[in-house]
């Protein structure tokens, strides 16, 4: 009996034992055709011989460093190669282990964004009804499909909905494709009207929807008009292309195609290949200023000795006097500070906590042998 909660109570999934390619094997060697690559991310097959190859040297080089402390030749790399082979604007890359991670981090990425220009009202998304954009409770909040949400519906933020760009199942009869786009798009700015644009964060939406409606493109002229409605009213449009990027759709980037480029672009499945959990959040030029300078200043000094020994010097004397540092550090940068960086008044608040309790464990020790002197022995 498995111990694990599968996906399904009623039934145990098929044992699989190995791959190779296309192909699934069991434990009885029955082998499976894996046609749609897992959950849409084995785009390059299994066990391909150039990725286990990169796979084993990296593991045989590096296998983790917390990136609170340190970054790799690795992960530099591959985020120079991704802002080579992206729009101009999209310049900065923060890596994340899957989608709805990826969507998290948007949301919160676009909600600090507008804390850091001082418009900190804006506390609304605008999403499109049968989407999907993860099941964590941020990502599911703006996800519209309903037989998902529904239990959960108590702990989810309130989202504005909009139609989805459905042109097969919601084009009305004698409704010519522009006539569809033009309402559809007219939907979203009275929805942004009726909300108010000095509330509305983001608009967030798949560039092609996968998960919900089955492949699902958007109109001729559709994302083109979401630009113009965003810019107009000052949101920030967030692409998930989660599912459709990685040159699933002839481009790297779905949102190529439109000739458009979203302030914030989620992509993980295909980056990672089905070979190691990564995703991306992607923020624009104009917002990243603002995110740099709060991890600036909540960040700590890192140790950069060669040796093992060495290195575990520093980090154990970065713990002592982390407070002291981040605080010496965020001094010079007070009018940022004041106002954003808690990292600070946590580690000094957390120095002042261990000096209090060193100073009760030693004040403790020494009642307790001075009670056991002057005690009785019976």
């Amino acid at each position: 009996m498995s111990q694990i909660i599968h996906r399904s109570l009623r039934t145990t999934p098929v044992v699989a034992v190995g791959a190779q390619g296309a192909y699934i094997t069991d434990v009885s060697g029955k082998r499976y055709l894996d046609a749609c690559g897992g959950a849409a991310v084995s785009c390059l097959g299994h066990a391909h011989p150039d990725v286990l190859a990169a796979m084993h040297r990296q593991i045989d080089q590096l296998a983790y460093a917390h990136t609170s402390f340190f970054t790799s030749d690795t992960v530099e790399q591959l985020a120079e190669q991704l802002v080579r082979t992206a729009p101009d604007s999209l310049n900065y890359a923060y890596f994340v282990s899957g989608g709805s991670e990826a969507v998290e981090t948007a949301l919160k990425l676009a909600r600090q964004y507008f804390v850091e220009i001082g418009q900190p009202e804006r506390t609304l998304f605008i999403a499109r009804k049968q989407s999907y954009h993860g099941n964590t409770l941020g990502a599911l909040a703006v996800g519209g499909n309903e037989w998902r949400r529904r239990q959960f519906a108590p702990l989810l933020m309130d989202v504005v909905r909009v139609s989805a760009c459905n042109e097969y199942r919601d084009r009305a009869a004698g409704e010519s494709q522009q006539q569809y786009t033009e309402r559809l798009l007219g939907e979203l700015e009275a929805a942004i009207l009726d909300a108010g644009p000095e509330k509305i964060i983001g608009f967030c939406a798949e560039t092609v929807v996968g998960a919900t409606t089955g492949a699902t493109p958007p109109t001729p002229g559709y994302l083109q008009g979401v630009r113009r409605l965003c810019d107009k009213y000052g949101i920030l449009y967030i692409a998930d292309e989660v599912m459709c990027g990685m040159g699933r759709t002839g481009t790297l980037y779905a949102f190529e195609q439109d000739g458009i480029v979203p302030d914030i672009v989620t992509i993980a499945k295909g980056l990672g290949g089905a070979t190691s959990p990564l995703a991306r959040c992607w923020p624009v030029r104009k917002s990243f200023p603002h995110y740099r300078l709060v991890v600036e200043c909540s960040s700590m000094v890192t140790p950069i000795s060669a040796t093992r020994r060495q290195q575990q010097l520093h980090w154990q004397c970065n713990r002592l006097s982390s407070g002291i540092i981040c605080w010496n550090r965020c001094s010079s940068r007070a009018r940022i500070c004041s106002r954003h960086c808690m990292t600070c008044w946590a580690s000094y608040l957390m120095l002042v906590i261990h000096a209090v309790g060193v100073c009760s464990l030693v004040w403790n020790w020494y009642a307790i042998k001075r009670a056991k002197r002057h005690s009785i022995q019976l």
